[in-house]
């Protein structure tokens, strides 16, 4: 963990796309909002940065950077991976038994969005606020 010089906390984790990494990320986050005493970021940054990392490891299929800063306006949870595409929220008409991740993650999160990196990959991230 660190801490910056304007006062805010972030950490970062690298993980591989495996089974066991939304569990990881899980994990990671909790014990940051913990040290940080934002708990109150727990539940929804849990649920949050599970579904990220787990459209990261079902599409991107490649290693993954889950970061996360807290500042006064709140939590930012972003989860970085190689892959290709833009993520998108699947219209409720059309989604099966998967599908929700996004959708999810739009409703729990004042802002979300998608950043791409000049050297390939994409960022997406999202803020919690009180």
């Amino acid at each position: 963990m660190t801490t910056k010089s304007d006062g805010t906390a972030a950490a970062t984790i690298q993980l591989t796309p495996e089974s066991g990494a939304p569990g990881r990320a899980r994990d990671f986050l909790t014990r940051f909002v913990r040290s940080e005493g934002a708990e109150r970021y727990a539940e929804d940054g849990r649920v949050i940065v599970s579904e990220l990392v787990t459209n990261a490891v079902r599409y991107s299929r490649t290693e993954m950077s889950v970061d996360l800063e807290l500042t006064g306006a709140g939590l930012e949870v972003g989860v970085y991976d190689d892959g290709p595409g833009e993520p998108h929220i699947t219209p409720a008409t059309q989604r099966g038994l998967s599908g929700r991740g996004l959708a999810l993650v739009a409703r729990l999160a004042q802002e979300w969005g998608v950043q791409f990196a000049e050297r390939g990959g994409k960022r997406v991230w999202c803020v919690l606020t009180d």
